[in-house]
């Protein structure tokens, strides 16, 4: 069935069905018996054969299959996709279009991120690992020519004058 990539995608939406019974969009497939495990092995190496081509290009070129393949692969076995993304970005992958290949839906111009992709983003790379890679470098305080040895006067401003008196 996972012989060409849409029957990957079947395979892996079926998988996911067949093993995640309140069929969660966020989840993996959840089971430890033998036969899921085994089909689970079987559809990743099938995954992994149909991205071979993506990882000859950079991130920004991924067609929507292959963002919907990745997809696949979270929902089939987050620990793998996270392995062989981290391997795709310490081989030349930027994150920056790969996230947007990934979060950047057809109909809409801008990424979005609701809670079922943010929770398919932290099984794939982890949030922190997001954050920390995509956080600004720190800034260096510019340094001073002038010390103060003593702290700035607070800011006062002057009251207004009463007009009238008080009875």
């Amino acid at each position: 069935m996972a012989a060409t990539p849409d029957g990957a995608v079947l395979a892996a939406q079926t998988l996911h069905r067949a093993t995640n019974l309140d069929d969660t969009e966020s989840e993996h497939v959840q089971t430890n018996e033998a036969w899921a495990a085994q089909a689970r092995d079987a559809l990743t190496a099938r995954l992994a054969e149909h991205l071979a081509t993506a990882t000859q290009q950079p991130a920004s070129r991924l067609t929507e299959q292959d963002s919907t393949l990745i997809w696949m692969w979270r929902h089939t076995a987050p620990a793998g996709i996270r392995s062989w993304l981290r391997n795709r970005l310490d081989n030349g992958w930027e994150l920056l279009p790969l996230l947007a290949a990934l979060i950047t839906p057809k109909q809409f111009p801008f990424p979005l991120l609701d809670p079922a992709t943010l929770a398919g983003l932290d099984a794939m790379f982890t949030l922190d690992a997001l954050y920390t890679h995509l956080a600004p470098p720190p800034r260096k305080p510019a340094r001073s020519t002038t010390h103060r040895s003593t702290p700035p006067e607070p800011c006062s401003h002057p009251r207004p004058a009463r007009t009238g008196t008080a009875t």
